[in-house]
């Protein structure tokens, strides 16, 4: 059968959509899947605690790196937007920048969106 995101996906922790496509984050990484089903596409191994979208990129933390990374949706490689943060989870973005939250001060950080 096709794949089935909610069936095949082994603890699957966070998801996000956009028109056509649905991301998926668990154990073995990033996952690419269009919304009807169909086969998979891993985008990265990372481990993502979380996950925000805009038109090109997946952008996610790593709570045990500490970073927040993102990766272009189509597939490629993985950048690095900020180190050291400790525990960052909750990613949203905007036009601008990436925003998170971190877990050792609950205070909400940001980096500037790098140029395309």
């Amino acid at each position: 059968p096709p794949y089935d995101p909610v069936r095949d996906t082994w603890f699957m922790h966070t998801l996000a959509l956009d028109g056509t496509q649905l991301y998926v984050a668990d154990v073995n990484g990033i996952l690419r899947v269009d919304k009807q089903g169909g086969v998979p596409q891993q985008l990265t191994s990372d481990r993502a605690a979380d996950l925000a979208l805009d038109d090109l990129y997946v952008y996610y933390g790593v709570l045990t790196a500490g970073e927040i990374r993102r990766v272009p949706k189509q597939g490629g490689a993985v950048e690095v937007l900020a180190t050291g943060q400790k525990y960052p989870y909750d990613v949203a973005v905007d036009d601008v920048a990436v925003y998170w939250l971190a877990y050792d001060d609950g205070a909400i950080r940001k980096v500037v969106k790098p140029a395309r």
